[in-house]
């Protein structure tokens, strides 16, 4: 698999990281990553399709913002979400390894029960629990 070209430093680190790992997670399923211009701005666009239609996206800004996502389809012909879930953060401190260690975690969501989903991935992602309305 080959690198695209990055202009920002910390978005080559954070793909050759994933690199480094691609192999282990090739492994269990389909890994691309990608560069893409939008409006102007330079983004790392990491997907994952996994066993019984698991998707993982993460999405990396120029501007260290990032967004991420998991999602598994419904078996059958209606389909629709078995789960979809979004988180949203900016990277700050965080180190390439530490990003792809998250990502890699993320992976097994399909093998939590529905209601610890979403608190593990804001654990994994490093990210206060969401504030709930009384």
């Amino acid at each position: 698999m080959q690198r695209p070209e990055f202009s920002a430093p910390f978005l080559s680190a954070i793909a050759d990281a994933f690199l480094r790992r691609g192999k282990a997670i090739r492994y269990q399923a389909k890994l691309l990553i990608q560069r893409e211009i939008d409006a102007n701005e330079e983004r790392l666009n990491v997907d994952y399709e996994g066993t019984f239609k698991l998707r993982l996206r993460l999405s990396v800004w120029i501007t260290g913002d990032w967004w991420f996502l998991a999602c598994q389809q419904k078996p059958g012909r209606s389909r629709g979400w078995l789960f979809k879930h979004e988180l949203r953060g900016v990277l700050g401190h965080l180190r390439a390894e530490s990003i792809v260690k998250s990502f890699e975690d993320s992976m097994l969501i399909g093998y939590w029960s529905p209601a610890e989903r979403l608190a593990k991935l804001y654990d994994i992602w490093r990210l206060p629990p969401p504030s709930v309305e009384p």
